[in-house]
């Protein structure tokens, strides 16, 4: 059997040429393979440099970064490949950049997501130094709290990018809802 390069150059799959497409699925397998490698020596490293300090706070910020980093780390490579793609993709560009914004919103808020762990421990060392009882029993309300008002600001955020409408209208379509639907 006869290896003929030119044959390959040619080939297409979906309007796009083969060694294009092999070229952006090698970038996204490379991006799934080096996110833990990254990530690992990252921490790793910025682990060494945060066990030189007694707080506990420095731990809990990377604890926090590990998966939100691994994440980015995958969606760049996803991005490049999109970059690569970006000629042969024209007709569905709309979608794949409001499919980016979702993935980096939803890294941005499971970052949040996560440190809102580092914002109950600061309450809780401000909640020590008092006398009352009823900010230490309100702290592991206010977490669940803010983590529900989290939830609810990411969907309505991608609401916002699905649909094309403001936030702030959005908001006023749910509160027009809930209010008949309290008379």
């Amino acid at each position: 059997m006869d290896f003929n390069w030119d044959t390959i150059k040619t080939m297409t799959i979906l309007g796009m040429p083969l060694v294009t497409l092999s070229i952006a699925f090698f970038v996204i397998i490379i991006s799934l393979l080096l996110r833990k490698v990254i990530s690992h020596l990252l921490l790793k490293r910025l682990n060494k440099i945060a066990a030189r300090t007694e707080g506990k706070f420095d731990d809990m910020l990377l604890h926090a970064m590990e998966g939100p980093l691994q994440l980015a780390i995958l969606g760049i490579g996803f991005y490049i490949a999109r970059m690569i793609l970006a000629p042969y993709l024209k007709t569905v560009e709309t979608q794949i950049n409001q499919a980016f914004q979702i993935f980096f919103l939803i890294i941005i808020s499971f970052l949040l997501y996560r440190g809102t762990d580092l914002f109950i421990y600061y309450l809780e060392k401000l909640a020590s130094r008092t006398r009352t009882e009823l900010d230490d029993l309100l702290l592991p309300y206010l977490k669940k709290v803010i983590r529900v008002f989290l939830i609810l600001l990411v969907i309505l955020k991608i609401a916002e990018v699905l649909l094309g409408m403001s936030m702030a209208a959005l908001l006023g379509l749910l509160g027009g809802v809930g209010l008949t639907l309290g008379l």
